[in-house]
C-alpha cells in the first residue's frame, strides 16, 4: 500500500467589542495504491500453473478530497452570558477504481464517484450564575458520509474478483473499439448519517470541588449500522436505520482530599435504542423499533486516585464497562458481559530530582490483577458448528507493562 496525504489549515481570529469571530478553512487531499503480490501457488506445478513471484493479482486506487469551510462567533452581550454560533461547510469526494492487473479485467473492473455536501449548524448558550455555578445549553446539527467498507460488499472487498461495490445503478463503459472498458456505478445502498443533539448542563466550581452534570438527547436519521440495508439480491448489507436515538446523562467530580490525594471519576448513563428500523436478513424483513443498538452499554464509568507531590504523581484508576449487545436483537445469549479493570502507574519529575532540563519517566502497569475479558465483539449466524451462529470477540490484553520517557525543550 502506498498513501499520501497532503493539505491546508488556515483561521483568522477577529476580536471585536462584544466577542471573537473566527473563520477557518481545512483543505486536504489523500491518495492511495492497493495492490496485492503473488508469493507462492501451492500446486503450481501439479496444476501447470506459470506465475512470476512479485506478480500482481489485483490494483486498485482511492482519492479522497475534503474541502471544509467554517466560522464560529463568541458574542458576549453582557459579562457574564456567551453565545456561541457555528457554521460548518464540507464537500467531500470520493474517486475509487480498479485497474486491469491479473485477472481483473473489463466487467471486472469497477469504478465509482461519490460526492457529499454537509452544512452543519451550532448554537449554544452559557451563563455564569456566579463564581462557582454555570449552566449551559447548545443544538448542533452534524452529517457523516459512509466509509470506504460501507460503500463495498459487506462481506469481500475490492480484491476479491467479481465483487461489486454497494451501489444501485451501474453503466457498463466501452473502448473505442466496443470492448468493455470497466464498470461505473453510482447512487450508493449506503447513504450518509444526520444527527440533531440536545445538550444542557450545569457545573459547579470551588477551591475543593469541580462538578458537573450534563443530559443529552441525539436523534439520528439513517444512521449506519449493522445489517440495515439490503442489497438487489437481498442480501444483508451495512446499511441505514431510518431512526434511532442515543439518550443519557453525564456526571463527573474531582475531589482535593488532604494529605496531597485527589479523587476524580466520571460516570455514564445512556439508553441507545432503534426508533424505527427494519433490519434485512437474506431477503427476510425483521422490525428492530425499540431494540437496544448493539455495541452500546449503558453503564461506563472511571474513578481515580492520585497522589501527587512535586516529584512524583501516583495513581490508581478503576474502570467499569457495562453488558454489551452483540447484535441487535437484544438476545441474551449474544452478549459482551460487564468487566472492570484496574491500572496503576505513576510519573517521576526527574527534572526536579536532579535539577535538569524537562524530564520524565512514565511508568504504567494495565489490568493488574490480570483480568479475562472481551471488548468488542460481533455475532456471525453462519458461524458455529453445523452453521447454527456463534459470538466472535475481541479480547483484551492480560496485565501489561508500559513505560515512556518524555524529554522537553
Amino acid at each position: 500500500i502506498t498513501k499520501n496525504h497532503y493539505g491546508w489549515v488556515s483561521q483568522y481570529n477577529l476580536r471585536h467589542k462584544m466577542g471573537t469571530l473566527t473563520l477557518g478553512t481545512y483543505l486536504s487531499g489523500f491518495n492511495s495504491d492497493h495492490w496485492g503480490e503473488i508469493k507462492e501457488v501451492i500446486g503450481a506445478d501439479t496444476l501447470g500453473i506459470g506465475y512470476d513471484i512479485g506478480q500482481r493479482y489485483y490494483n486498485y486506487k482511492g482519492e479522497k478530497q475534503y474541502s471544509t469551510f467554517y466560522m464560529n462567533e463568541i458574542f458576549m452581550p453582557i459579562s457574564d452570558l456567551s453565545i456561541m454560533t457555528n457554521l460548518y461547510f464540507q464537500k467531500i469526494n470520493y474517486n475509487f477504481e480498479q485497474l486491469e492487473t491479473g485477472n481483473f479485467n473489463a466487467e471486472y473492473l469497477n469504478a465509482y464517484e461519490v460526492d457529499y455536501i454537509f452544512l452543519n449548524p451550532r448554537f449554544g448558550a452559557n451563563y455564569n450564575v456566579n463564581k462557582s455555578f454555570n449552566i449551559y445549553g447548545n443544538f448542533s446539527i452534524s452529517q457523516r458520509e459512509p466509509t470506504d467498507s460501507e460503500l463495498y460488499d459487506t462481506w469481500y472487498g475490492p480484491d476479491d474478483i467479481g465483487v461489486a461495490p454497494l451501489f444501485a445503478e451501474a453503466d457498463t463503459v466501452f473502448t473505442d473499439d466496443g470492448n468493455i472498458e470497466k464498470i461505473k456505478w453510482k447512487n450508493p445502498y449506503v447513504k450518509a448519517e444526520k444527527l440533531n443533539d440536545y445538550e444542557m448542563g450545569i457545573g459547579y466550581v470551588n477551591s475543593i470541588w469541580k462538578l458537573k452534570a450534563n443530559l443529552y438527547w441525539m436523534n439520528f436519521t439513517d444512521e449506519i449500522v449493522a445489517y440495515g440495508g439490503a442489497d438487489d439480491e437481498g442480501n444483508p448489507i451495512r446499511g441505514n436505520a431510518d431512526k434511532t436515538v442515543h439518550r443519557g446523562v453525564e456526571l463527573s467530580a474531582k475531589v482535593q482530599l488532604p494529605s496531597d490525594l485527589e479523587l476524580s471519576g466520571n460516570f455514564s448513563y445512556s439508553d441507545n435504542y432503534f426508533e424505527e428500523f427494519v433490519m434485512f436478513d437474506w431477503g427476510e424483513e425483521i422490525d428492530l423499533s425499540g431494540n437496544t443498538i448493539a455495541g452500546f452499554p449503558r453503564v461506563i464509568s472511571n474513578g481515580t486516585l492520585a497522589y501527587e507531590i512535586d516529584i512524583f504523581n501516583l495513581f490508581a484508576q478503576m474502570q467499569y464497562v457495562g453488558k454489551q449487545y452483540l447484535d441487535n436483537t437484544e438476545n441474551e445469549d449474544r452478549t459482551i458481559d460487564p468487566f472492570k479493570v484496574l491500572n496503576l502507574g505513576g510519573v517521576i519529575n526527574i527534572a526536579k530530582l536532579f535539577g535538569t532540563a524537562d524530564l520524565r519517566l512514565n511508568l504504567r502497569v494495565n489490568n493488574i490483577l490480570d483480568e479475562e475479558y472481551e471488548t468488542a465483539g460481533y455475532y456471525n449466524a453462519w458461524g458455529g458448528e453445523n452453521w447454527e451462529g456463534a459470538n466472535y470477540y475481541w479480547p483484551a490484553a492480560g496485565r501489561n507493562y508500559v513505560a515512556g520517557l518524555r524529554v522537553g525543550f
